[in-house]
């Protein structure tokens, strides 16, 4: 079995779906006796793995428009060329003329169903392409039953072609110790108790919300806490900068910027607690990672965060009045906090990128089986 991997994608700084795709393609290179060959960008320089065949896309396909150009004309002579046996592309869109079998992976139907929240250019892209490629996979994969459920209602593709594999944390998560959490509250928050939050600056994030949230909670408590928003600079800075600055917060909350990996589990596991409120999301991956770093967590009711948290984080809803309680409760039990914290772990160790890994290989074997007939 030779799977031909799209991680056109794989360019830094990464987010969510480009450590998806990197560490699928390692689980998939563990399991796969044949390795696995996969498509990545001229530049790219993650460390490789002992079981990936490289092929690097010319210099030509640097950008978006370069990346569906090879995409969608070069890609597919390519795969041919190298004799694969069935294409995996992995970021919710697909050559559209390829000849082999096809199994998509879309994370999320936010361009589809809310277009507004995107980027002009993710709107113009996903919404062309996307449609057609779910249509022309033979399968197609998400992370969770609420993605299945939009990707059913905004593209009319057949429930009985989608299978949820869920994602999984990064490794590395895990709670430290109390010199470390000290280290990481002097690192990042001047030495000060803080929240956090972590992800792109973009609207659906719904930071300017957390912001207000978060005023409320200080203005009724009185701390000294700090709320840290760490994460790519994105087309949504402008009006997080802007809330801060109305609600005058300039000194309580700070902007890092993207985070290195090497420095991300020191500045998870340091947080009182992770606030995760986005919209649209079609996992929440910084949730697990949130609980396997021993973090208690507070989260939306939207999308598919009460699937992926289940029991194990404190959700909330549209309400600030509802997060500031939330917020009261875990800060102020520590009882509460502890079993929070313990659930949370044993949440996050349900998931693991072997099983998705596995999981994956039994959708390509049964597709391939499906076109052998």
């Amino acid at each position: 079995m030779r799977i031909a991997y799209d991680g056109m994608l794989l360019r830094p700084p990464y987010s969510g779906v480009e450590y998806a795709i990197e560490h699928l393609a390692r689980g998939l290179a563990d399991e796969l006796p044949e390795g696995l060959d996969i498509y990545v960008p001229h530049g790219f320089s993650a460390a490789p793995h002992a079981r990936w065949r490289l092929h690097r896309a010319a210099r030509a396909a640097r950008g978006r428009m370069g990346r569906i150009l090879f995409e969608q004309l070069c890609l597919p002579r390519r795969m041919l060329a190298a004799r694969c046996e069935l294409l995996h592309a992995p970021g919710y869109v697909a050559p559209l003329a390829g000849k082999l079998p096809l199994v998509l992976t879309v994370y999320d139907a936010l361009a589809l169903r809310h277009p507004e929240l995107c980027r002009p250019v993710n709107r113009w892209h996903y919404r062309m392409l996307m449609p057609a490629s779910v249509h022309k996979a033979a399968r197609v994969i998400v992370p969770s039953r609420a993605t299945l459920a939009d990707l059913v209602a905004c593209t009319g593709i057949n429930e009985q072609k989608i299978r949820v594999i869920p994602l999984a944390p990064r490794p590395g998560f895990a709670p430290q110790d109390e010199a470390a959490r000290l280290r990481a509250r002097t690192r990042w928050a001047e030495g000060k108790p803080y929240l956090l939050f972590t992800g792109n600056l973009e609207p659906r994030k719904n930071i300017p919300f957390l912001l207000r949230v978060f005023q409320r909670f200080r203005t009724a408590v009185r701390n000294d806490h700090k709320l840290v928003l760490a994460g790519r600079h994105a087309h949504g800075t402008q009006l997080v900068r802007a809330e801060i600055t109305r609600l005058e917060l300039g000194k309580d909350v700070f902007l890092p910027g993207y985070v290195p990996e090497a420095e991300f589990a020191n500045l998870m596991a340091g947080a009182e607690v992770f606030l995760f409120p986005a919209r649209g999301e079609g996992f929440g991956l910084p949730v697990l990672e949130a609980m396997a770093a021993g973090v208690p967590v507070v989260a939306t009711e939207d999308g598919s965060i009460p699937e992926i948290a289940g029991p194990a984080a404190l959700l909330a809803g549209d309400e600030e009045a509802a997060w500031v309680n939330a917020l009261f409760h875990l800060l102020g039990s520590q009882a509460l906090r502890l079993a929070v914290i313990q659930w949370g772990i044993k949440r996050a160790a349900q998931f693991s990128w072997r099983t998705a890994a596995l999981a994956t290989l039994e959708v390509y074997r049964e597709v391939l089986e499906e076109r052998s007939r």
